[in-house]
């Protein structure tokens, strides 16, 4: 291995973990320096049983020692998942991984203030973020021109965060939203258009019993695979989707079967249809056979 060059062996230390690249520099001397290449850094401070505990200064300290010591040009994936508190630093290494061109952006962190710089970024094609709360909020400006997939949790009123955030990507084709909590939605909001003419994947899981959306209509005329999941809460209206596409509603459940059939005949065209678990299959049944 210490015969291979070292742009070749920064790239395989870039397939693993952060804290196990770094260990590498133990190896020998012509290692000690090679993981500050890496062009993905990855922290993932999770548990092995997929519980979240909050980081504690030798976890900050480590984030902050491998940004001071990062000596790459470019940063391909930057991801950061921890839980339980928050980290004024996070709000920082976003921003730097922001000024390496990161392209890919995968954020699982609690509570934290996201840069400004994150919704002006030219060269993300994929953003994830989850666990952030409501703390995040879109400026008036936003403008991501490569990004292609978007996934993101938000936990009260979604047109603060996400619908601001979605028509800044003119390009996008993957679109994950989920809402799991609403906060004091004192009236019925406003309808919501998904008008995306480039969505070739789309999903949408509300968790919450109260309405979230009075009409959610659906323009999405290439879309090949549409999920909908949570809670069925809202009136769908599919306005213009294609002729064949496929549609999963395996997890969705309601006690409206008007909902229910205002939207199995919107996805009536679809080349396949995923129903297990539905809590109204009646309602499924009757509509496919009636098609």
């Amino acid at each position: 291995m210490d015969s291979l060059p070292e742009e070749i062996r920064s790239h395989i230390l870039s397939l693993m973990p952060t804290k196990f690249a770094v260990q590498t520099s133990i190896l020998s001397k012509s290692w000690r320096y090679t993981w500050t290449l890496v062009t993905n850094l990855d922290f993932d401070f999770v548990d092995g049983d997929g519980d979240d505990y909050a980081l504690d200064l030798v976890d900050y300290t480590f984030v902050n020692r491998v940004f001071n010591s990062h000596k790459a040009s470019k940063l391909n994936i930057f991801r950061l998942h921890f839980g339980l508190n928050q980290n004024p630093n996070v709000s920082h290494w976003v921003d730097k991984a922001v000024k390496l061109n990161v392209c890919v952006l995968d954020m699982c962190v609690p509570r934290d203030h996201l840069p400004l710089s994150i919704f002006t970024c030219t060269t993300l094609t994929m953003l994830r973020l989850h666990h952030v709360e409501n703390i995040w909020e879109c400026p008036s400006r936003v403008t991501l021109p490569c990004l292609k997939t978007l996934d993101i949790i938000v936990y009260r009123n979604p047109f603060l965060n996400a619908f601001k955030l979605i028509p800044g990507c003119p390009v996008l084709e993957t679109l994950s939203l989920q809402v799991d909590y609403v906060c004091n939605l004192q009236q019925q909001q406003p309808p919501y258009i998904f008008s995306i003419p480039t969505l070739k994947r789309f999903k949408l899981t509300i968790n919450d019993d109260m309405p979230v959306f009075h009409k959610v209509v659906l323009r999405l005329p290439i879309l090949e695979h549409l999920c909908v999941g949570g809670s069925l809460s809202s009136l769908y209206v599919m306005e213009d989707l294609p002729p064949l596409f496929e549609a999963d509603i395996s997890s969705l459940s309601s006690s409206s079967p008007r909902l229910w059939l205002q939207l199995l005949k919107g996805i009536t065209g679809a080349k396949s249809l995923t129903t297990q678990d539905v809590s109204f299959r009646s309602c499924v049944l009757d509509v496919m056979i009636n098609k």
